[in-house]
């Protein structure tokens, strides 16, 4: 969930994962997506394991923000 704590609308322009095949950004499915001061935006990331194994990535969420990107680790595990 990726939370708009500021004043003024941010636009989220793009979610990128560094294993795309294996996490993918799924919504939204289109950019940009304004979030409105005090609101929130859920982004879905499918996980698509490949096989059996402990999984890990990096997404980045790339908005107007002057702090852009946000960045957070997501795992899991295929069985």
């Amino acid at each position: 969930t990726c939370w708009n704590s500021g004043g003024v609308s941010a636009a989220v322009t793009n979610i990128w994962s560094n294993q795309p095949s294996t996490f993918v950004p799924t919504d939204p499915s289109s950019f940009p997506v304004s979030i409105p001061p005090g609101g929130v935006l859920t982004v879905w990331i499918d996980f698509c394991p490949k096989g059996t194994g402990d999984y890990q990535t990096t997404v980045k969420v790339y908005s107007n923000d002057p702090d852009s990107p946000a960045t957070l680790q997501a795992s899991g595990t295929g069985y």
